[in-house]
């Protein structure tokens, strides 16, 4: 059954709140504002990653913006760690507690040629990188068909195409493999996968775009695995 709605002349409150006035002084004439929300904590809107000492947490590897998708995980959310945040090329991950079987789509509008596909987990925890997804695979469809719920899509015959190593994945060539395009991506959980799982990045790249090289930023924090990475001409 439904929840009962509450009557629109009720006020309602969001606790904790949202937005916190900051400062005293007024621009009208002779007024302050000395009033605080004091259920406001700034960790209810600015998720933890955005606050931590280390930077290389969340500095993407590729300079790239991901074609328009939607995201969706049956993975339970840690906190605000959500699913879009690793698709973003905003600073951000998704953190989740998965089970066997759980999955992170990414749906796109229409079928899109794709030419690569990255996905890096692990967070940095205590100086360690924890919570890679080490038993996990990316799976296929050409075609999206419709929600099974709001957490999980169904398209047409969804196909593994490559597995997770040490927590990341880098599948390329995807244009001749499915040359009339992709329209779902599907991070697949293994059953042997224990840990939590950060996800903290998810490149696609199509055709239009430009070699898919690492910034020189991010090229920096992780000097060895620029090292063994190719220059584009």
């Amino acid at each position: 059954m439904a929840p009962e709605k509450p009557p629109k002349d009720r006020p309602t409150r969001r606790v904790p709140g949202l937005f916190q006035h900051i400062g005293v002084h007024s621009t009208l004439a002779n007024k302050t504002q000395s009033l605080k929300d004091n259920t406001f904590r700034s960790d209810s809107v600015r998720p933890k990653f955005q606050q931590v000492k280390h930077g290389s947490l969340v500095k993407r590897r590729f300079s790239h913006v991901n074609p328009t998708a939607d995201v969706v995980t049956t993975i339970r959310q840690y906190k605000a760690y959500l699913a879009e945040h690793a698709y973003s090329s905003a600073p951000g991950m998704f953190w989740g507690i998965p089970k066997p079987g759980d999955s992170f789509d990414i749906l796109f509008p229409e079928p899109l040629k794709l030419s690569r596909v990255v996905v890096l987990t692990g967070a940095a925890i205590n100086k360690k990188i924890r919570d890679k997804l080490l038993y996990g695979s990316l799976e296929i469809s050409q075609k999206f068909l419709k929600m099974e719920n709001p957490k999980k899509a169904s398209c047409k015959s969804f196909s593994p195409v490559q597995e997770f190593k040490n927590g990341e994945l880098d599948m390329k060539h995807l244009r001749q493999l499915y040359p009339q395009g992709i329209q779902c991506l599907r991070i697949s959980i293994g059953a042997k996968q224990k840990s939590w799982v950060a996800i903290t990045e998810v490149a696609v790249f199509t055709d239009e775009d430009s070699a898919a090289e690492p910034t020189p930023a991010a090229a920096a924090v992780g000097k060895g695995e620029a090292r063994g990475r190719s220059k584009s001409t």
